[in-house]
Protein backbone atom coordinates (compact mmCIF):
# COMPACT_ATOMS: atom_id res chain seq x y z
CA UNK A 1 0.00 0.00 0.00
CA UNK A 2 1.45 3.30 -1.00
CA UNK A 3 1.48 6.03 1.85
CA UNK A 4 -0.51 9.32 0.16
CA UNK A 5 1.69 12.18 -0.95
CA UNK A 6 4.91 9.66 -1.27
CA UNK A 7 4.84 9.86 -4.96
CA UNK A 8 6.13 11.81 -7.64
CA UNK A 9 8.63 13.71 -5.80
CA UNK A 10 9.72 17.21 -7.92
CA UNK A 11 10.97 19.84 -7.20
CA UNK A 12 9.06 22.50 -7.20
CA UNK A 13 10.82 25.41 -9.14
CA UNK A 14 11.57 28.69 -7.72
CA UNK A 15 10.40 31.39 -10.27
CA UNK A 16 12.22 34.94 -10.37
CA UNK A 17 9.73 37.87 -10.63
CA UNK A 18 10.93 39.90 -13.51
CA UNK A 19 11.03 43.40 -14.34
CA UNK A 20 11.01 44.53 -10.87
CA UNK A 21 14.28 45.87 -8.90
CA UNK A 22 14.19 45.74 -5.80
CA UNK A 23 15.60 49.42 -4.62
CA UNK A 24 16.49 50.20 -1.03
CA UNK A 25 14.47 52.48 1.15
CA UNK A 26 16.30 55.87 1.12
CA UNK A 27 16.92 57.27 4.68
CA UNK A 28 14.50 59.96 5.65
CA UNK A 29 15.48 62.90 7.01
CA UNK A 30 13.09 64.79 9.52
CA UNK A 31 12.38 68.18 8.04
CA UNK A 32 12.48 70.34 11.76
CA UNK A 33 14.67 69.51 14.82
CA UNK A 34 11.57 67.38 16.47
CA UNK A 35 10.95 64.04 15.46
CA UNK A 36 7.26 63.79 15.35
CA UNK A 37 4.88 66.20 14.00
CA UNK A 38 1.76 66.18 15.26
CA UNK A 39 -0.01 68.32 12.26
CA UNK A 40 0.59 71.47 13.39
CA UNK A 41 -1.06 71.69 17.59
CA UNK A 42 0.12 75.10 19.23
CA UNK A 43 2.63 74.89 21.61
CA UNK A 44 0.35 74.98 24.98
CA UNK A 45 1.75 75.12 28.56
CA UNK A 46 0.16 71.81 29.62
CA UNK A 47 0.74 72.65 33.29
CA UNK A 48 -2.08 75.00 32.49
CA UNK A 49 -5.92 74.14 33.21
CA UNK A 50 -5.40 71.21 34.60
CA UNK A 51 -8.75 71.73 37.18
CA UNK A 52 -6.27 72.02 40.23
CA UNK A 53 -6.85 75.34 42.10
Amino acid sequence: MKKPGAGNKKKKEIRKKSGRQHTPAKPEEPETDTPFDFGGLPNRDLKKNLGCG
